[in-house]
């Protein structure tokens, strides 16, 4: 069964390619103008944390994220396995600040802020807020106690 696209939005999609296959265009032109170690480099920097993330950082927390559903209440898997994410993925972000990659000692200001204290906030920002998710969750979804709702005596009949 084929679905019909209205004609402005196949237009739109079709412009939207375009430029982008104009700009991919430009940019391997561009890249014919590099030196070769320049080339090199450039490919390192996005190739690197593309393997380490899918080798190393993603199936942790796929492992844990597994571990968390299977062992956690239902109303805190979800916010439990959004902040794994969420900490995960900022915590891979910020190792190059945190190892003080890239730091020269002929330029104090690089660098030069408390990264492990800022990474430590953000993750307390991340477990307040998912935090109080999950408390809102298990209220939502906690059974209302009190007496069971009454029949009406005149919707009974007697034989």
């Amino acid at each position: 069964m084929t679905v019909r696209q209205p004609r402005g939005e196949t237009a739109t999609r079709a412009t939207i390619i375009g430029v982008g296959a104009l700009a991919l265009g430009w940019g391997l032109w561009l890249m014919t103008q590099q030196s070769l170690s320049d080339l090199l480099s450039a490919g390192a920097w996005f190739v690197i944390p593309a393997v380490l993330s899918d080798l190393l950082l993603l199936p942790i927390v796929a492992v844990v994220g597994a571990a968390l559903t299977r062992y956690l209440q239902p109303w805190v898997r979800l916010p439990a396995q959004v902040a794994l994410a969420m900490i995960g993925g900022l915590t891979f972000i910020a190792l190059p600040f945190l190892t003080g990659l890239g730091k020269q000692s002929d330029n104090p200001s690089l660098l030069n802020r408390n990264y492990p204290l800022g990474l430590a906030a953000y993750i307390l920002l991340i477990l307040i807020v998912t935090g109080g998710w999950a408390l809102a969750r298990r209220r939502a979804l906690r059974p209302r106690s009190g007496p069971a709702p009454r029949a009406d005596p005149a919707a009974e009949t007697t034989w």
